[in-house]
């Protein structure tokens, strides 16, 4: 290792002309830090302006704010690659063959180390300095443009007589210097909690040796989704320049949640140090202060990932989105894989192959499919990534080619990757024509790399169907695909917010950190991703926002601007709900409203208790059994509630994150069963894709069976097509199966392994007189109705009666809101529209006796039953 390699040899050369090749170019002096400079006499007004501009050393833009201005000198000088790429250049005069000039200089050097001279094209301006890759070595330089002037926007460039000039630090490569010890660390936050603002963490450490003139070391924290909080960098200070002690701060525009956070430390572009410390509203803690071992993951990312140019671009769009750290550390693991292949590279082996093929295992969302976008990028050097929904694929637009799709996404491409999304659409008759097409193209193509981004059910329904498919993906390029956690949404809001001009005061940040612990603690955040969180912007906090700034009273115009790009406290509230992925207590408000159904709501509340239980237990490091198969049976009479608890248990279990969607498809019989062979088959397949992700509710499924003599009924197919769905373990699915008690037992005994496919059997008792009239007051409430009391008593005596002398085919709560909506309330209207005289407001909300006894007559459960249909038609 070398210590010291800063010593520079004092500048002696002489004041002379500077002469280019054989062209005689004007030049001045000018004075820069007291030093008189040859410089290139301007042109006043510039000919050109421009908006962009590059200055590339081996890969890494100087002129980049994120690299301080400083970049490493490579060890490869012979092969090094330096050069300005000037872009969106307008001319600005009438003359298109004025030249640009670009000088370079090492400061404290009077004459120029190179000129370059070119005349801009539509491209923009192209100078290369490569050759100087060997004269190079570490110190201070700055760069004159001549004839050029740059946009307000750019102020990267300073005035130097009529030039622009740009300074830049060129650093000796740290790989060859020594790394001093890193002591005495301590962090510290001046408010009170620690936890839940942006703002500064005061970071100190001591050096082992003091800090040299070309010492650049750089600190990014992140947190535990590799999310950088901050980069800093830190080098010798002019005021102590021998001091061994560092003073700085991480000061992040994002929220400090709570959690645990790691700051890698790199000296002269070498990562060598790794401090993890732990956030607490009450305290903040060093866990851990350790060497980074080389091409350790860490390693990998501060030394390729962050600081190389030719990679960092699709990492940086990466680590800037919240959440994914899956997927953040799969990209870590391929560059350890490249950093093990240039190792073998330089002992002339040959590189490791690998399998890119990646399983992508979950919802589908514009935030994952921008996530798997930037990790493809980074895997595919060519940047050929094509997105494609499957049930594109599967559309049959072309009659005479119905594989028109599938041809046209695979003619043609030979490398690149493909990500295939939607993956139930190819769980048809015909899918097995795709997936031949699929591998056939992935054996020819080597260079083509296959995704598959779906939930676990639907992955493993692609490959239960084709076992072949799976030898593709390697077990350990399956990437799981979490939920946001509390600071991922926090970040992300705040990533919302930015876009729109917006910002958080410092009472908004803590109060919507206390808000976002609550929600997760009560499970409402389950299922949180960027739609959510942008729905949480634009439904909940903008219309407070909106609110509070139109009821305030007229404010001077300079206050107005940060009035409206700043939330308060008070924009924030829990009362939000996006109508889609609502929580556990929201959804079961609707069931617990309903009147009986203990059962049901006892099931529900110990699933969920046990739902949290576990994700306690994970968070512990503790083992956690799988998710389990919750299908059900429901048995009762009619109008027990059946159908209505099916199409509110979607809902919950989705917000329980065990159905991705949560809808509810209710299908019979009829829609089940074809007449022909081969047609329940393909009726099958159809209501199952359609039920993926939500609740298939089968009504009256007993008469799937009902014909026990002929076991070649088209109904015992549909169940066997059932039971493939039932067999697997996380099918991401709730099939339910309803009908009668005694109707229902006979099918179950149809079929010796069906039973068992099904946890949970449900009695939906029938409605007792007291039930029933809690749903008809219930029915009034919602209508703003009101009963008299004689209306009341006879209401509850009516339906005693009914209840009492019922029959097999009453139908509870159905029959009660028929004689409420279809007895009770047309009896009302035709009494006060035909007694005469004036209509108040109270007559026509109030329910009388006679309303009642009138509705009665026709609604007795036996007077129904035997109730004379009118014939209609022709008699004889």
């Amino acid at each position: 290792m070398i210590d010291n390699v800063y010593n520079e040899t004092p500048l002696t050369d002489g004041f002379d002309k500077f002469i280019e090749d054989s062209n005689k170019t004007e030049t001045e002096r000018c004075t820069y830090d007291n030093i008189d400079y040859i410089v290139p006499a301007g042109f006043s007004p510039a000919t050109y302006s421009f908006r962009s501009a590059e200055l590339i050393l081996d890969g890494n833009n100087l002129m980049d704010k994120e690299t301080n201005f400083k970049a490493c000198l490579p060890d490869t000088r012979f092969a090094i690659s330096f050069f300005l790429f000037v872009t969106q250049v307008e001319n600005e005069g009438c003359c298109d063959d004025e030249a640009v000039q670009a000088w370079l200089y090492k400061k404290g050097k009077r004459k120029a180390l190179a000129v370059r001279k070119e005349i801009p094209n539509e491209d923009g301006i192209y100078f290369d300095f490569s050759e100087l890759g060997d004269s190079l070595s570490p110190g201070e330089y700055f760069l004159l443009l001549n004839n050029l002037e740059a946009s307000e926007s750019d102020c990267n460039f300073e005035a130097m007589g009529t030039n622009l000039r740009f300074s830049f630090s060129i650093l000796p490569d740290g790989r060859h210097l020594a790394h001093p010890d890193i002591r005495n660390i301590r962090l510290h936050r001046d408010r009170t909690p620690l936890a839940g603002t942006s703002g500064r963490i005061s970071l100190s450490f001591s050096l082992s040796r003091a800090m040299r003139k070309y010492d650049e070391f750089t600190a990014c924290c992140y947190d535990e989704s590799f999310f950088l909080m901050d980069r800093i960098f830190i080098s010798q200070s002019p005021e102590m320049p021998q001091s061994r002690k560092v003073c700085t701060s991480l000061n992040s525009p994002f929220i400090w949640m709570p959690g645990q956070y790691t700051c890698l430390l790199s000296h002269n572009g070498e990562p060598f140090h790794k401090i993890s410390f732990s956030l607490e509203n009450e305290r903040i803690s060093v866990k851990m202060s350790e060497s980074i071992k080389k091409h350790s993951s860490e390693y990998i990312l501060l030394r390729y990932m962050e600081s190389d140019r030719r990679n960092s671009f699709y990492w940086s769009e990466l680590r800037r989105t919240p959440g994914f750290g899956s997927i953040k550390r799969k990209a870590m693991e391929y560059f350890q894989d490249n950093a093990l292949n240039l190792m073998r590279k330089d002992c002339d082996l040959g590189p490791i192959r690998r399998n890119m093929n990646f399983l992508f295992i979950g919802k589908e969302t514009e935030g994952t499919k921008n996530a798997i976008k930037d990790f493809a990028f980074i895997l595919c050097e060519t940047r050929n990534f094509n997105y494609v929904d499957a049930e594109e694929l599967t559309e049959q637009k072309n009659l005479a080619d119905p594989y028109a799709a599938v041809n046209g996404l695979f003619e043609g491409l030979t490398e690149g990757v493909v990500c295939i999304s939607n993956l139930y659409a190819l769980l048809n008759a015909n899918e097995n024509r795709f997936f031949q097409k699929l591998e056939k193209k992935l054996k020819t193509e080597r260079k083509l790399t296959l995704f598959f981004l779906g939930t676990d059910a639907e992955i493993n329904q692609v490959f239960e169907t084709n076992p072949t498919l799976k030898g593709l993906f390697p077990e350990k390029n399956s990437v799981g695909l979490c939920s946001y956690t509390v600071s991922d949404i926090a970040h992300a809001l705040q990533n919302t917010l930015k876009k729109q001009q917006f910002s958080f005061s410092e009472e908004a940040e803590l109060r919507l950190t206390k808000l976002l612990a609550g929600m997760d603690a009560k499970g409402k955040l389950k299922n949180w991703g960027a739609e959510q969180v942008e729905q949480f912007f634009t439904g909940s906090i903008l219309p407070c926002f909106r609110q509070r700034i139109l009821d305030m009273e007229c404010q001077e115009e300079t206050s107005m601007k940060q009035k409206l790009s700043k939330i308060k406290a008070e924009d924030i509230h829990d009362g939000f709900t996006d109508g889609k992925d609502t929580s556990f207590e929201q959804e079961m408000s609707g069931l617990n409203a309903m009147t009986g159904l203990h059962e049901v709501k006892q099931l529900l509340n110990a699933t969920f208790n046990q739902l949290q239980f576990d994700d306690l237990r994970s968070r512990m490091g503790l083992a956690v059994r799988k998710k389990g198969i919750h299908h059900m049976i429901f048995t009762g009479n009619p109008g027990t509630g059946k159908t209505t608890v099916a199409r509110m248990i979607g809902k919950i279990f989705h917000a329980m994150g065990l159905l991705s969607k949560g809808d509810v498809i209710v299908t019979e019989r009829s829609r089940m069963v074809g007449q022909f062979l081969g047609e329940t088959e393909r009726n099958m397949q159809e209501i199952l894709r359609k039920a993926q992700g939500n609740v298939l509710f089968i009504d009256e499924a007993y008469t799937l069976t009902a014909d026990k003599d002929n076991r070649k009924d088209f109904g015992y197919r549909a169940v066997e097509c059932l039971l493939t769905v039932l067999s697997r373990n996380s099918p991401d699915m709730i099939v339910v199966l309803a009908g009668y008690e005694k109707e229902m037992n006979q099918m179950l005994a149809t079929n010796p392994g069906l039973r068992g496919r099904f946890p949970h059997t449900l009695r939906f008792e029938d409605y007792s007189a007291d039930e029933l009239m809690e749903i008809a007051l219930q029915l009034f409430r919602k209508e703003e109705y009101i009963l008299t009391g004689e209306a009341g008593r006879q209401l509850y005596e009516t339906i005693s009666e009914a209840v009492a002398d019922k029959t097999e085919s009453f139908s509870n709560a159905r029959w009660i809101e028929q004689y409420v909506y279809s007895g009770i309330l047309p009896a009302m209207a035709a009494r006060v529209l035909n007694r005469g005289g004036a209509i108040d407001k109270e007559s026509c909300r109030t329910v009388e006796k006679e309303d009642v006894e009138t509705a009665f007559l026709k609604f007795k459960p036996r007077q129904i039953e035997t109730a004379v249909i009118p014939r209609i038609g022709f008699r004889a």
